[in-house]
């Protein structure tokens, strides 16, 4: 895979954890458990928290 393949990989990656720790945001997940199952940093988290409000 070329290295553009896989900066596209890592990119997609990393949108669906975003998109993984919204939902599970809006349905009250404490941050510890958003983290685990999206893999993200709690610190992340916070940010989606404050792009969402």
């Amino acid at each position: 895979m070329t290295e553009l393949g896989k900066s596209l990989k890592d990119e997609g990656k990393k949108e669906k954890a975003i998109e993984t720790g919204k939902i599970a945001i809006k349905k009250g997940m404490d941050d510890k458990t958003i983290s685990e199952l999206a893999g993200v940093s709690i610190d992340d988290i916070d940010l989606i928290i404050e792009v969402l409000k």
